[in-house]
């Protein structure tokens, strides 16, 4: 442990002289050229100027590592002032949620390792996006974090799971999180600054910005190409120890070979970790290793190399694992779609919101030569609700008022969440609690609707445990072809007369009706200060389906 954080202590020290380096090469440059650009301009018209003397003598140099110092000292304690937060902020991470079940497994497991292996706290983190990685880093204060995307939580195995817990728990024993940690921080808002500075120079339409901001956009692409290649020299290696301490600890390392071809074919998704914090994670969040510079820059060995070394360890070829890797594919897309939506079967059928304005949609956008046999058989069965063989059909519910709601809360029955009951802003009858993907949101056993906070739809949307009947497949369909038709109504309908809005069970505000995202024309209701999302009947499912399609 005294060797570790030794090495640790010299690491971080080394990381400052690196960061020192730099700041003295820029300013150094920056002065050079200003001295050269200052004497073209006395001299101008008269004889050529002269080398520049300032920025190579003896005192010049000095005062401009004197500059460099101070200038190195201040951005060292800024950027690890509130690291932890910084971080945590960046990368979209959230803190896990212990009435989630995915979350509770990762905590679980967590907790087994830390156990086991003797470690700190750890605080666990998740960020909301469909890509599939995991990450480690340190607050620079003897603490750790460890974080999972969704998109792993989701589709990883608990075997799997564990293995990239373990991984990451390789990294948190070694002590090299601290020093990946420190230089992320130091060298990382240069990836990024590059990046914006790229980007605002494509939009950027006139020459003056190009040519003013060419020497600024240099300086940052040489900063940002040495924070590449510190970062990269000090993880490849890393990832190599904190893979075989993986399987050290678990046993199995056949597993992490496997989460690692996951990551790798399921990379991509909403939301992303910035490329300046790729050094952090188990696999790195840019893909792309087609040139040789980008190859020479890699924060992380290949991973086809690092899977091949895991197979070594299992004694396993890789035919075997290939054929193993399907199979595991395979048994995982068997286990999606199993589970039935609460309250969704026979509970209330009838005409909701969506599948009359998808129903009208399809109409207004049928020609005029067209067949109407076509358009009415299309608005029959997106119209048609599913039959469940027992289960009387009811009147589409009303809108609720204030007072309906008061009756119907003061009348909940049993089976309802603990305190003051909520009560459906559609109907009016009392919400329950119950599993969705996973997570708990409030259902309407009445009309269908489901209640749920921001981050828990954007779990929802990541998971795929829900199954899907023939009329929410068709509603999604027709959501996806005819997107153009309804934001267009939408639109119409909105300039010609105020659209009906409910208000939020949770505050009493008025909730904003909208489409859920400029993608997906699924109409929803939003209270912005509770951060709450109210689904009508099928609208949540029907969301599921189009993100579903859209990473097909």
């Amino acid at each position: 442990m005294f060797e570790i954080e030794s090495e640790a202590r010299w690491r971080v020290w080394a990381l400052f002289g690196l960061l020192l380096l730099m700041v003295y090469a820029c300013i150094w440059v920056v002065a050079l050229l200003a001295e050269a650009v200052v004497d073209a301009l006395n001299a101008s018209g008269g004889p050529l100027p002269g080398p520049p003397s300032f920025a190579l003598s003896l005192p010049g140099a000095l005062l401009i590592l004197l500059g460099s110092a101070a200038v190195a000292v201040l951005y060292w304690f800024l950027t690890r002032a509130g690291a932890r937060d910084h971080l945590i902020r960046v990368m979209h991470a959230r803190a896990l949620d212990p009435d989630d079940r995915f979350h509770q497994r990762l905590a679980d497991i967590v907790e087994e390792m830390r156990i086991a292996t003797g470690s700190p706290a750890i605080r666990c983190l998740t960020v909301p996006t469909q890509a599939m990685n995991a990450f480690a880093f340190s607050d620079l204060h003897g603490g750790a974090c460890i974080g999972v995307t969704e998109g792993a939580l989701s589709r990883l195995s608990r075997a799997q799971l564990e293995a990239v817990v373990a991984h990451e728990f390789g990294h948190v024993l070694s002590g090299d999180y601290v020093t990946v940690t420190s230089a992320c921080l130091l060298f990382g808002v240069f990836t990024s600054l590059g990046g914006g500075l790229q980007e605002a120079g494509e939009d950027s339409r006139s020459a003056g910005p190009i040519v003013a901001g060419g020497l600024l956009w240099l300086l940052v692409w040489l900063m940002q190409l040495c924070a590449t290649v510190i970062d990269g020299a000090i993880s490849r290696q890393r990832e190599w120890i904190a893979d075989l301490a993986a399987a050290r600890y678990t046993r199995d390392p056949l597993s992490l070979a496997q989460a690692l071809k996951m990551m790798v074919s399921h990379s991509s998704g909403g939301g992303y970790l910035p490329d300046g914090l790729s050094a952090l994670c188990i696999t790195p969040t840019d893909q792309d290793n087609t040139s040789w510079l980008s190859r020479a820059t890699a924060t992380h060995p290949p991973v086809a190399d690092r899977i091949a070394a895991l197979l070594k360890l299992a004694h396993v070829d890789a035919q075997q694992f290939k054929a193993q890797a399907v199979a595991a594919e395979t048994a995982f897309e068997q286990r999606e779609h199993l589970t039935t939506a609460p309250g969704a079967v026979g509970d209330a059928p009838g005409a909701e919101r969506l599948t009359q304005l998808v129903a009208g949609s399809f109409m207004a956008a049928m020609p005029a030569a067209a067949p109407l046999a076509g358009a009415a058989s299309f608005a029959t069965l997106v119209a048609a609700p599913v039959a469940t063989p027992g289960a009387a059909p009811l009147a589409p519910p009303p809108v609720a008022t204030a007072t309906a709601r008061a009756q119907a809360g003061s009348s909940a029955h049993a089976g309802q969440v603990a305190g003051p009951a909520p009560t459906c802003p559609g109907c009016g009858a009392g919400l329950e609690r119950a599993d969705y993907e996973g997570t708990g949101v409030l259902v309407c056993r009445a009309c269908g609707g489901r209640l749920a906070t921001a981050p828990q739809v954007q779990r929802i949307l990541t998971r795929r445990e829900m199954r899907f009947d023939e009329h929410e497949q068709a509603l999604a369909d027709a959501v996806i072809a005819h997107g153009d038709e309804l934001r267009r109504d939408f639109a119409r309908r909105r300039a010609a007369q105020p659209v009906a809005r409910v208000e939020c069970p949770r505050c009493g505000r008025t909730m904003m009706h909208r489409h859920f995202s400029y993608d997906q024309a699924v109409e929803v209701d939003y209270c912005s200060p509770c951060d709450l999302y109210w689904f009508e009947k099928d609208e949540l499912e029907v969301l599921q389906v189009i993100v579903e399609k859209g990473l097909q």
